[in-house]
Order: C-alpha cells, then sequence, then structure tokens
C-alpha cells in the first residue's frame, strides 16, 4: 500500500476469510433449557496490502442456559464457554 494515498479506515482488515460452520441447538419448551454447540474453522486468505498470510483457526462455542416465562422467554441465565486454537501457521 502506497503510504502517499488517503484512504478512508475501515473497520476490517485487508483480507477474505472464510468459516465454514456447524451447530447443534436444543431448545425445550416446556422446561425452558437451552443446550447449544457452533464449531468454525476459519480460513483465512493472504492479505493483498501485507503479502501475509494469518493462520487458520479453530473454534467451539457452547451455551447452556434456562429461559424463563416472562419477556416471552427472551430472558434467560446460565453459562457460555468457547475453545480456541490456531491450526496452521
Amino acid at each position: 500500500m502506497n503510504p502517499a494515498v488517503k484512504e478512508i479506515s475501515g473497520p476490517g482488515i485487508a483480507l477474505n476469510s472464510f468459516e465454514p460452520t456447524v451447530a447443534v441447538m436444543y431448545f425445550g419448551q416446556k422446561n425452558g433449557i437451552e443446550a447449544s454447540l457452533f464449531g468454525g474453522l476459519t480460513i483465512n486468505q493472504k492479505n493483498p496490502d501485507t503479502h501475509y498470510k494469518s493462520g487458520s483457526q479453530f473454534h467451539i462455542d457452547g451455551t447452556l442456559a434456562q429461559h424463563f416465562p416472562f419477556a416471552g422467554g427472551v430472558a434467560s441465565a446460565g453459562v457460555t464457554g468457547y475453545y480456541y486454537r490456531q491450526v496452521t501457521w
């Protein structure tokens, strides 16, 4: 990138990423329990401005929550966690 060229900054980075994902979810309409898992593999392409290729990342996100009957069942309390690992360098 030519430093003499003035450009508007953007919120992202100058590279494309692809993320195949898989997700499963259980929601008990009678008991209000939600259990969900979401996994993805982020595959980064080379940054054309810096010619640097970031590694790919694997992640799993999970939630276990109890939904409450008020507010249409939108209100809930529970735990959420994740596992993250860069899988290529």
